[in-house]
């Protein structure tokens, strides 16, 4: 008996060099590449941030942002940057953007983007476009955008917000500067595609700290899709560790035993499409 194909996508947030990040020696990576030695087609999206500052955990720094803002100061964001040296700026992580190449050559990895520094002054520190005005929008997402391309990193037109925060303007800037594939939604759990707009809006139908794999089986009576999230902190419940890496393999060993795996990266999702092998999308 054939076994029914379904197409999944792997996704993490938050890929960025950091402290103790190595190159080859990285834990995060490590483990992931881990389960390719039992799924050697797997395929990853990391949503990254291009220079991430990890500030917003620090309560000081927050209350003088916030005061500046008060004063009218709309860049304090980016004046910190420069006070702090933007330490995990890709463009000072050579080796660490060349181990990355090579897993994106080696069809392993590819990337989104996802934010410029993952840094809001406002009430939810993470939420980096929250309450930025369209100006604002288009200087994060362009300056991102032109540091993946100085260090000649390939990405996805994709894009998922940090902490999920948006703004009015958002979505539309985004499809202005040539997204294709957008995150906009931790709720969605349908992919979207808008033929006028020419865009996809990327679901979330599974995290990957959830034990509860019924759910997954029930979506894929109507769906021959399954889009996994997590995060590479190990401190957040779907972050990276043990636990949540056994977890996903036992799902994907689970769903082996079902159906005919292809992993995809979110830039195969258009020409899937278009060749009708994704079923029930929903058109606008």
């Amino acid at each position: 008996m054939v076994k029914e194909k379904i197409y999944i996508n792997i996704s993490f947030d938050d890929l960025h060099p950091e402290d103790g990040w190595g190159n080859k020696g990285d834990n995060v990576i490590t483990s992931l590449l881990k389960v390719k030695e039992q799924f050697s087609d797997i395929k990853y999206t990391f949503f990254t941030v291009p220079n991430f500052q990890n500030i917003y955990e620090n309560k000081w720094i927050s209350l003088i942002k916030r005061r500046l803002h008060l004063f009218g100061i709309r860049n304090s964001t980016i004046a910190f940057s420069k006070i702090l040296g933007s330490p995990f700026m890709l463009s000072r992580h050579t080796l660490w953007c060349d181990f990355i190449k090579q897993l994106i050559r080696n069809k392993t990895f590819e990337l989104g983007i996802h934010g410029y520094n993952h840094y809001s002054p406002y009430e939810i520190p993470a939420a980096e476009f929250h309450n930025l005005s369209q100006n604002e929008n288009l200087a994060k997402i362009q300056s991102a955008i032109q540091i993946f391309q100085e260090n000649k990193l390939p990405f996805t037109w994709a894009f998922r917000p940090p902490a999920w925060g948006v703004n009015p303007t958002l979505q539309s800037d985004l499809l202005n500067l040539g997204f294709q594939y957008l995150s906009l939604d931790p709720d969605l759990k349908q992919l979207i595609y808008d033929p006028k707009k020419h865009f996809f809006s990327i679901p979330q139908n599974y995290s990957i700290e959830d034990t509860k794999h019924e759910k997954v089986f029930e979506h894929l009576k109507e769906n021959n899709f399954l889009f996994i999230k997590g995060h590479l902190y190990e401190k957040l419940e779907n972050g990276i560790k043990t636990e949540t890496i056994e977890n996903l393999t036992h799902l994907l060993i689970s769903l082996q035993s079902e159906y005919q795996l292809q992993f995809i990266f979110i830039h195969e999702i258009e020409e899937l499409y278009l060749d009708n092998q994704l079923k029930n999308v929903y058109k606008i």
